[in-house]
């Protein structure tokens, strides 16, 4: 069965292949459309015409959540040079190496050979408000970096090469340069409400402290946090009134950490965590291992709720 590309998602596709190859050379720009002709299957087919290729011939409505590597070539494409449709996975060629997408998981080479150990870096995030204490997962759930890793580097030294320091919310910040215009909207959007809500402007004047780039690992997990890479921000306030904060703080005192209910625990104001979200930002108050300070840039995430917050992914309730 074959496939027929929009013809207009095609020609922009062929300008982003240019776009990204200015110099190469002539047999090298003719594999590149070659394989650009693949991607478009991906960036201008349904979800479901991409996990099946038989679908293909069906009518299938656009609307709803767009395919995970639809996701990752909007806000990555500046670092993925090529893509490839292989037999068994999706290939996006980078500058340092190439990783594999396969069911979510994004992984290199040597990872791919134990793919099981892995799971997918989508996973559910509600986009409504949250209203009860997420049930808590089985088991925890390891996440693969190598995207991360192969875009950003892997030591301090190479990361920060992706940073620059910023103002944000009257304090200095160290990000990834990809999250600063996201930041800078989220800024706009929330000194806006400072200005006519009152929680919001009480929020803004009471945050103590802002933590921005450090390399650690997750808690609990063998995941790297989001701010080794620059890409999340804690915003502490001066006062927590006396509700819980961190996951790991209240499991000192009490087994049943997970089910303390969300009006027990602190939160920035619901305008405040909108901002974020609109912005690509996911709120660590919406994972079971909760952390209400701390927003972390996944555009990929939030882009893949589809109508009233149905995802197009399967596993997870956040990060570990």
């Amino acid at each position: 069965m074959s496939y027929e590309p929009d013809p207009e998602i095609k020609r922009k596709h062929e300008e982003f292949m240019i776009a990204k190859k200015p110099a190469m050379h002539f047999a090298q720009f003719i594999r590149a459309i070659f394989r650009g002709v693949v991607a478009v299957f991906i960036i201008g087919m349904p979800v479901n015409h991409i996990h099946d290729r038989s679908a293909a011939a069906s009518s299938v409505s656009h609307a709803g959540p767009i395919h995970p590597v639809s996701a990752l070539l909007k806000y990555y494409g500046q670092y993925i040079q090529e893509i490839e449709w292989t037999e068994n996975d999706i290939v996006l060629h980078l500058e340092k190496g190439s990783i594999h997408y396969r069911d979510g998981k994004m992984l290199n080479r040597e990872n791919l050979e134990h793919e099981d150990r892995f799971s997918s870096i989508f996973y559910h995030y509600p986009t409504s408000p949250l209203k009860e204490a997420i049930e808590k997962p089985a088991s925890i759930a390891r996440r693969s970096d190598d995207f991360y890793k192969m875009i950003f580097g892997e030591t301090e030294r190479e990361i920060r090469k992706h940073c620059r320091e910023i103002r944000f919310l009257h304090r200095m910040a160290f990000v990834n340069t990809l999250c600063i215009p996201a930041l800078k909207q989220v800024e706009a959007e929330i000194l806006r409400q400072a200005e006519e809500n009152p929680d919001v402007a009480s929020f803004v004047k009471n945050i103590r402290i802002l933590y921005s780039f450090k390399q650690k690992e997750i808690v609990g997990s063998q995941n790297s946090s989001f701010h080794g890479y620059g890409l999340a921000v804690d915003l502490v306030p001066r006062s927590y009134d006396k509700k819980h904060v961190y996951w790991k703080w209240s499991a000192v005192y009490y087994k049943d950490w997970h089910r303390i209910p969300v009006q027990q625990r602190w939160s920035p104001p619901q305008p405040v965590i909108d901002a974020f979200e609109r912005n690509g930002f996911v709120w660590g108050g919406k994972w079971v291992h909760f952390d209400v300070i701390h927003f972390e840039y996944r555009p990929e995430i939030i882009v893949q709720m589809g109508e009233n917050g149905v995802e197009n992914v399967e596993n997870g309730v956040g990060p570990s």
